[in-house]
């Protein structure tokens, strides 16, 4: 088989092109390819130079000049996985029978970009005109925000019913509980049934296949006080409440939210960062086993402490996960120690004020120089080493279903990446106004977040299995795809693409995506 690859030179930045044969040897059992240079490309005009001779180097005063030009060229590398994966899914089919013909690219496309660049939908005509995508023109900001107005309730209703029919075997699921902060003042037009009040905060349900492991439906819920009782909240939900496992939050360690998982039997996981006086207590008897190598293990670039015990909530038999992150110590020890250098500026300078200056006295030397009386300031480097954080990087989990402290903490995690997915929703300019103004319901919106969150939890399913992708973020695979290049030619010299390096043919084999010729 013959194609073409492109190859850029690291030393001089020459793009050179060449001709490559690949074929099957029966003898080493090997694929073989063999590679001739064809020319260079002049990156100013565009022009291919082609070599008379191939033996001869791109130097060669013989190389002659072939009529054809770079016509356009793609980002092509993100977009590999993600047409691997809606074609897996059937994304592509589903989209297309919920929108229609005319629609469903369109919708694909602003999909594509969210689950690349996690920005905001009005700014994606750059986007749109650099990178592959489905609908393969350019998008502007105008027919971007028109067309997000155009997707209606009937076809966010109608994708979800045919993507859920696929999962019919999935009698088991996850509900993730997230909200997402509201910062924007125009939020009237939004049904009063989804949101109950316009200064609160969006508050998701978001319910996930065990099995697969994948999203199948989302629903807004109505203004979660400060004690929910979990009972109304679900009232407003669409699913069947026996067959859940509930994640939730700091917010519904409660004695109104003990009362409903008491006397309904829900399944719950229950992840609680800021610890009470009594889980504080808990905590501290098991400290020291907390340090010890044996409970270690390392979760995506991080060390983590974790150990496991049964545990009464009241009535409510359940296990208690408990653990200790050192990267979040670490962390916050950093981000002390900056503090501390701001406010020693701010004290050089007369810009603290006497309340600071005590608060942080413990770890500040403070002098006058005899001459112009000016305040000379450094840190007490030992008193800083002696800090005690308190329970910084002490976390616990409360569940009644048998899960290892591993899984309940990746769970947890899943919920966590859901919030930071679904609040670049929010984000800046993210419901801009000039869509606000627009009569749309706030769930048709949020069906391209979902497509997108549908996207990047397949690939967060394939990094976790791969042994060479999971120290990589969603964001970081897809970002390592960037540098492959789609080059197209005039004058029926077709096209070509940049060559791919070890990590990027590693990254699309986990993925089993054919690399392109």
């Amino acid at each position: 088989m013959i194609y073409k690859i492109l190859r850029i030179s690291k030393q001089t930045g020459i793009i050179y092109i060449y001709s490559c044969e690949s074929y099957f040897d029966t003898k080493t059992h090997q694929s073989i390819a063999n590679q001739t240079c064809l020319g260079r490309i002049d990156q100013s005009t565009g022009r291919i130079f082609l070599l008379n001779n191939t033996n001869l180097d791109s130097n060669s005063s013989t190389i002659s000049e072939f009529e054809s030009r770079i016509s356009r060229s793609l980002i092509v590398g993100p977009s590999l996985v993600i047409d691997k994966i809606v074609s897996d899914l059937k994304l592509d089919w589903l989209v297309k029978v919920a929108a229609g013909p005319d629609k469903w690219q369109h919708i694909l496309s602003l999909v594509y970009f969210v689950a690349m660049q996690k920005e905001i939908l009005p700014e994606c005509e750059y986007w749109s005109e650099h990178y592959h995508h489905p609908l393969n023109s350019i998008m502007t900001t105008k027919q971007t925000i028109e067309f997000v107005a155009s997707v209606d309730r009937k076809m966010r209703n109608e994708f979800l019913q045919a993507w859920n029919e696929l999962f019919l075997g999935e009698r088991n699921c996850y509900c993730f509980f997230i909200t997402l902060k509201q910062k924007s003042a125009s939020m009237e037009n939004f049904e009063e049934a989804a949101i109950n009040d316009v200064r609160s905060h969006i508050n998701l349900a978001i319910t996930y296949g065990i099995e697969n492991y994948l999203p199948l439906r989302f629903d807004i819920l109505p203004q979660i006080p400060h004690n929910p009782s979990l009972n109304k909240i679900l009232e407003t939900v669409l699913f069947n409440k026996s067959q859940m496992t509930y994640i939730l939050d700091d917010r519904f360690y409660n004695n109104n939210c003990y009362e409903d998982l008491c006397k309904s039997g829900y399944k719950f996981i229950l992840q609680i960062n800021n610890l009470d006086d009594y889980l504080t207590s808990i905590v501290q008897k098991h400290k020291i086993s907390l340090t010890n190598v044996a409970y270690q293990h390392q979760i995506e670039n991080e060390l983590i402490f974790m150990n496991s015990f049964k545990h009464n909530w009241n009535e409510i038999k359940c296990h208690l996960h408990i653990y200790n992150n050192e990267s979040e110590k670490a962390l916050e020890s950093y981000e002390f120690k900056m503090k501390l250098e701001k406010i020693k500026i701010a004290i050089e300078k007369g810009n603290a004020s006497q309340e600071i200056i005590d608060k942080y006295s413990n770890y500040l030397t403070i002098r006058e120089t005899p001459k112009n009386r000016k305040k000379k300031v450094s840190l007490k480097k030992k008193a800083i080493e002696k800090r005690n954080p308190g329970m910084v990087g002490f976390s616990c989990i409360l569940t009644n279903t048998k899960l290892n402290a591993i899984d309940a903490l990746n769970i947890c995690r899943d919920r966590t990446f859901m919030q930071t997915h679904f609040a670049n929703f929010q984000k800046k300019k993210t419901i801009d106004a000039q869509i606000n103004n627009l009569n749309t319901p706030l769930e048709s919106k949020l069906v391209i977040y979902f497509l997108a969150l549908i996207i990047l939890n397949k690939i967060r399913n394939v990094k976790r299995s791969d042994v060479n992708l999971k120290n990589l973020s969603e964001e970081n695979l897809l970002s390592a795809l960037e540098p492959i290049m789609q080059f197209e030619f005039t004058n029926d010299f077709g096209s070509a693409i940049t060559e791919i390096d070890s990590k990027q043919e590693r990254i699309l084999s986990a993925f089993d995506v054919k690399i392109p010729l």
